[in-house]
């Protein structure tokens, strides 16, 4: 049994929050951590389309001691003094190295 008496005049509906179904006590009508939650799903999204974006339009990947080709973008070994397209990499000394 309940004891409580029912309101006389009966308040205004609160508006309810479309994320969590609860009512909202904000002046938008949608909780601060919902809103917060949302838009953080929105950008997670964004952001892994763009990881993924890069991952398969990533150009050749260069591990250490290899370079790319300039004339023919083949990956070659670092100590390589010409590639198999023709190209003739510079030698590089300690006095050009430094300068």
């Amino acid at each position: 049994m309940n004891h409580k008496p029912l309101p006389l005049f009966p308040g205004p509906a609160r508006a309810r929050c479309p994320h969590c179904g609860q009512t909202s006590y904000s002046a938008g009508g949608i909780h601060p951590q919902c809103s917060v939650r949302a838009a953080d799903q929105d950008w997670t999204k964004q952001m892994k389309l763009r990881r993924e974006a890069v991952e398969v339009f990533a150009p050749h990947v260069i591990k250490p001691f290899q370079r790319l080709c300039p004339k023919c973008q083949s990956i070659q070994h670092a100590r390589t003094r010409k590639c198999t397209c023709g190209h003739v990499f510079p030698i590089k000394t300690r006095a050009t190295a430094e300068n």
